[in-house]
């Protein structure tokens, strides 16, 4: 019937709390999972890059994390400077390409935000080359 799943975790809420619940029998009843850590000072966005309708779209998986900070170095000088924070994969960049420019590139790179605090390490930066459209 619906409503299977609601039904499954209460009963297995009600297991859990009564006093003769064991973790032994929560891994016989197959309830009782291996503890889920996450590292947050080795997280480290993975970032890929490709073009959409000319503009660079960043590709970035959530993971943990609510958020990314995404900065840019359009002149690869290696100094980058914050672009934007994307709550949601994937970010596309509308930056216009200036004046007499028909092609560029730029680099990337990104850094886990979790309850609007920095995580985790600075990814390695991608180069994405940007062509206007004609």
């Amino acid at each position: 019937e619906p409503g299977i799943f609601p039904r499954v975790a209460k009963l297995v809420k009600r297991l859990k709390s009564h006093p003769n619940y064991t973790a032994n029998i929560g891994e016989d009843l197959g309830i009782e999972g291996a503890e889920h850590t996450v590292d947050i000072f080795n997280l480290k966005p993975t970032l890929k890059g490709g073009l959409d309708a000319g503009r660079p779209r960043i590709i970035w998986n959530k993971d943990v994390a609510d958020s990314i900070d995404i900065f840019v170095d359009r002149d690869l000088t290696g100094n980058f400077e914050y672009l934007a924070n994307d709550m949601e994969p994937d970010y596309i960049d509308t930056f216009l390409l200036p004046a007499g420019v028909n092609s560029a590139v730029w680099s990337y790179k990104g850094m886990y935000k979790i309850s609007d605090e920095r995580v985790g390490l600075m990814s390695e930066p991608i180069n994405i080359t940007v062509t206007k459209l004609i």
